[in-house]
């Protein structure tokens, strides 16, 4: 398993079967990640692992492992693109062009991760992801297979691709709460890491190229190529609901981080002296805890001597009157 799993990563990463044959490269990414599934799936049965790691650890493990690859391979294809004139950034044209085909094998590799991945969504619904992933991961397999299918559209897929550089801080997130790690400073860094990564890729760039999309796709109908209008209206809507579902996952994000900051404001208030506890805790120290301590049992001690004090006294003058009762009698 391991020696079939080292030679499709290197088919996938360094050779491929070619451009032309960008099926079968998306064939063979499918397989490399399935492979990958298997091998956690198989790791889990001699490693002790908490329920849903064992469950559904595999499919997060393997999502990590392409978000890693597409997004450094996204960045590359960006960097590239940016300063391309705009028949460059919307068209592949020379199949002689490196880079171009460079974009291609990084589309036949996230195609092959959709069909991978979607295969186990639904095997698993709606563990893995409800509605809204399965119409997203429906949605970039129209996009992906039209665009390498008329060799389109090479920058708006590079900063497409981009939007996967939160999903690693997501995948680490899922881990660190089933092993028990959800209220620990590594788990706020990586809710941090996670938000900003998102907001920046999916939310800021996203909207930049979506910009620059709409303000030249017409280049894609003239001839060459000749697109047909059905097709390029199609990618545009289909780019265009992508971003209207990360808004709504921002929404998402934000939200849960509000209400969280909400439930710890409501905690404060309703225990006050939970609060004045770990309070003097982390600011007065062990020292002044202990001198508190001590004056509010002197404080008790005193008291309780006056009380006692008090009721003595009390009890001795209504002897006395009653004494004097009796004598009078």
């Amino acid at each position: 398993m391991l020696i079939l799993s080292i030679y499709f990563a290197l088919t996938i990463i360094l050779h491929g079967v070619g451009a032309k044959e960008w099926h079968v490269n998306t064939l063979l990414a499918a397989i490399f990640f399935e492979i990958q599934y298997m091998a956690f799936e198989n790791m889990c049965l001699y490693i002790r692992l908490p329920k849903k790691v064992r469950l559904f650890g595999a499919s997060y493990f393997a999502a990590f492992n392409h978000s890693i690859i597409v997004t450094f391979r996204g960045l590359s294809h960006l960097f590239h693109y940016w300063n391309q004139p705009v028949s460059g950034r919307m068209l592949l044209t020379s199949p002689r062009d490196i880079i171009g085909e460079s974009v291609v094998f990084s589309a036949s590799i996230f195609f092959g991760w959709l069909l991978y991945d979607i295969v186990h969504i639904f095997e698993k619904f709606p563990h893995l992801g409800k509605l809204d992933t399965v119409l997203h991961h429906l949605a970039f397999i129209v996009c992906t297979a039209t665009a390498t299918t008329y060799r389109i559209l090479p920058f708006p897929f590079a900063w497409l691709i981009c939007g996967e550089a939160s999903s690693p801080f997501l995948n680490i997130r899922w881990f660190l709460i089933n092993f028990g790690c959800g209220d620990t400073m590594a788990m706020k860094l990586t809710n941090i890491a996670f938000a900003l990564t998102f907001f920046v890729a999916r939310i800021i760039l996203y909207g930049i190229g979506l910009i620059d999309l709409y303000t030249h796709y017409r280049i894609l109908l003239k001839d060459p190529p000749g697109i047909p209008l059905v097709a390029v209206q199609s990618l545009l809507a289909l780019i265009l609901a992508g971003y209207v579902l990360n808004l709504f996952w921002m929404r998402q994000i934000t939200a849960m981080a509000l209400r969280k900051r909400h439930i710890k404001k409501s905690q404060r208030i309703e225990n006050p002296e939970r609060v004045s506890s770990r309070s003097t805790t982390e600011y007065e120290g062990n020292g002044q805890l202990r001198r508190r301590s001590s004056r509010i049992a002197e404080n008790l001690r005193r008291y309780t001597t006056s009380y006692t004090d008090n009721h003595e006294e009390t009890k001795k003058n209504y002897i006395e009157s009653d004494d004097q009762k009796r004598v009078c009698n």
